[in-house]
């Protein structure tokens, strides 16, 4: 598998320093998570909220916060060019995230910026964005009509 994020923004020193971090699961697991990560802060300028991550992808963040000077100098590479700040704030479940309509439609604008940004949504990536679950479930849409959707809504 590919990970243009980690390729792009990380050293193999970090790389093998969450690889160290995560020895309990697949190395090829690992990277798919922190490229998970790297694609959410990739996306954090677009959002003027919270994304609810999965706890994997809150792990491998915290995992990068705690080496202070690379993080600090990981933000600052990355599209935004600002200091991403993590928030502890408890999320009471996905549901209750996008019973909103404003917040589910904000959300939604978030997973088009993905497609627009990554290309497929797939099942493997469904896994660590609690709130696309929910969304997906909502609108009674498989995985498949659930990416044609993104993608439809990415090309206006």
């Amino acid at each position: 598998m590919d990970f243009p994020c980690i390729k792009k923004y990380l050293s193999e020193g970090w790389i093998d320093y969450l690889i160290k971090k995560n020895p309990h699961q697949a190395q090829e697991e690992t990277l798919f998570q922190l490229e998970e990560c790297l694609r959410f802060l990739s996306l954090s300028h677009f959002s003027f909220g919270n994304i609810p991550v999965s706890q994997k992808i809150d792990d491998i963040w915290h995992l990068l916060i705690l080496e202070t000077r690379s993080y600090e100098a990981l933000c600052l590479a990355l599209p935004g060019k600002r200091f991403i700040h993590h928030s502890s704030h408890d999320f009471k479940s996905s549901n209750a995230v996008i019973s909103h309509p404003e917040e589910a439609q904000r959300q939604l604008e978030w997973l088009v910026n993905y497609v627009s940004n990554f290309g497929e949504f797939t099942e493997q990536h469904l896994a660590y964005w609690p709130f696309a679950k929910a969304l997906m479930e909502k609108l009674h849409l498989d995985v498949p009509s659930f990416y044609q959707k993104l993608l439809a809504l990415a090309k206006r």
